[in-house]
């Protein structure tokens, strides 16, 4: 009997101790719990570790912890978007990011759609901001990559784009720079971003007028006219780029596509007749070229205004002998 009573006594105590940290255990869930949602407001980094601490106790106890692992869930996406706003205004711009990411993280995974939806239309800005960052520190591929990230919730962010750009732009990418300006126009133009549209014209055109003219320079009209193409497609109605098409396509011996692209530069002329004469110059001399004399005499009458009318008037009377 003595002998059975040293058998369950021990068992008895260990039970009486089990159940003792079972209640004990709850406890500090409930208190750690209370202790997260009083911190919240005023110092959300504690109230993080107070409810993450909460769960983990929850956890161990099983069905017992349930009803305060769920209290906890609700509020701790909350509580990250709260630290987030924090760390921003410390001008902690990492550490703004890592809390955002976790509150969206935690969102998803608890079902806190408001939470959800105010990182989403929040954590973007602050990608692009990063972005920014890496950009000006030579940090390209870096700067890409949030660039991107923003890019992947908003993905009509014509900044981020841009910002995409220049950074190949700083990698010599000059291929991606031009894909990401022509992404950038067209998101631009589609939201009203008049600014954002004419950023990345001028850009586009700039490089492609500059290695336009380069080529020109070195005889190489039909690498030149290569850029003058691109170059339509950020402007389409550039008079000035149809008549330098037009020149090269004359030179190349290209009549028909002189004639098509110069026609296009009147079309799209604003100015006087003086200012079209080279246009119909152009014009002129591809239909000259092809032996249509009818249509090079009309043209070189309407190229006879300003510099091109001695040209032009020379043709006319001399060598068309127009009527």
């Amino acid at each position: 009997m003595k002998t059975m009573l040293r058998k369950v006594l021990p068992l008895v105590v260990l039970l009486a101790i089990s159940l003792g940290v079972s209640a004990q255990t709850k406890k500090d869930a409930v208190d750690a719990y209370n202790n997260g949602a009083t911190l919240m407001k005023n110092d959300p980094k504690a109230a993080l570790e107070s409810l993450y601490k909460a769960i983990e106790i929850s956890d161990q106890l099983g069905e017992e912890g349930i009803e305060t692992r769920s209290l906890a869930e609700k509020i701790i996406p909350t509580v990250h978007y709260s630290y987030a706003m924090t760390l921003y205004k410390a001008k902690d711009q990492n550490g703004t990011l890592e809390q955002l990411e976790k509150a969206e993280e935690t969102a998803v995974k608890y079902g806190d759609a408001s939470t959800q939806a105010k990182v989403e239309k929040t954590i973007p800005k602050f990608y692009y901001a990063v972005g920014v960052t890496n950009y000006k520190e030579n940090a390209f591929e870096k700067a890409i990559e949030y660039y991107k990230k923003a890019l992947k919730i908003t993905p009509n962010f014509a900044d981020a784009l841009l910002g995409i750009a220049l950074s190949y732009e700083g990698l010599n990418n000059y291929d991606e720079m031009l894909n990401y300006l022509q992404q950038t126009l067209d998101v631009a133009n589609k939201t009203n971003n008049k600014d954002k549209a004419d950023d990345a014209k001028r850009k586009a055109n700039a490089y492609l007028l500059t290695n336009a003219q380069a080529q020109e320079k070195e005889n190489k009209f039909a690498e030149a006219n290569e850029f003058y193409t691109k170059y339509l497609s950020f402007d389409e109605k550039d008079a000035n780029i149809y008549y330098a098409l037009s020149v090269n396509f004359n030179k190349l011996e290209q009549y028909d596509n002189a004639i098509e692209t110069a026609n296009k530069a009147v079309e799209f002329s604003t100015g006087t007749d003086s200012d079209k004469a080279g246009f119909y110059y152009q014009l002129a001399t591809a239909f000259e070229k092809k032996g249509d004399s009818a249509a090079a005499c009309n043209a070189y009458k309407k190229a006879a205004y300003g510099q091109f009318q001695s040209a032009a008037e020379y043709q006319i009377k001399e060598v068309l002998k127009c009527q």
